[in-house]
């Protein structure tokens, strides 16, 4: 048995309507404007979502100042505390909050290396006094705390003592 073969019928082209829809997808000269409208709403998006992240360094720096601050009271405490025992609590509880400070002042110089200084300042715990690290710390993180009134600037440590 054999299977006839019909033949299709020939296809004739559809012709676009005419009027304002019709015209909607493209421009003046007849170009596609979504493409462009989506390049466009791609590279905005890119430009806020780039911006966010500009102010993660700032955000890591304050977060890092705000024990940078807590350390600075226990520091002080400790050097006006009446007992030896109670001063050396003191002393050690701001050492911590240097140290909780480094791995934020770390993110911080990732994000945005003008908070170097920050990061660096704090890696010298343990290799000099605290009352050596506490002018730069200040300047620092005050500069962190209000980046358009003064830019950050790197000050320097005195070692030794």
């Amino acid at each position: 048995m054999r299977t006839a073969v019909v033949p299709s019928p020939p296809r004739t082209p559809v012709r676009a309507p005419d009027g304002p829809r019709a015209r909607r997808n493209t421009g003046r000269r007849g170009r596609a404007t979504r493409p462009a409208a989506a390049v466009l709403a791609l590279c905005v998006g890119g430009s806020l979502l780039l911006a966010g992240c500009s102010n993660a360094g700032e955000s890591l720096a304050q977060q890092a100042c705000v024990h940078i601050s807590k350390s600075i009271r226990l520091y002080t405490q400790a050097e006006h505390a009446p007992a030896a025992a109670r001063a050396q609590a003191k002393a050690n509880e701001a050492v911590g909050q240097l140290e909780k400070a480094l791995p934020l002042a770390a993110q911080a110089n990732s994000a945005d290396p003008v908070f170097n200084p920050l990061m660096t300042t704090l890696q010298e715990i343990g290799r000099t006094s605290e009352a050596n690290l506490i002018p730069a710390l200040r300047a620092q993180c005050a500069a962190a705390d209000n980046p358009t009134a003064s830019p950050f600037s790197a000050t320097t440590v005195r070692t030794g003592g």
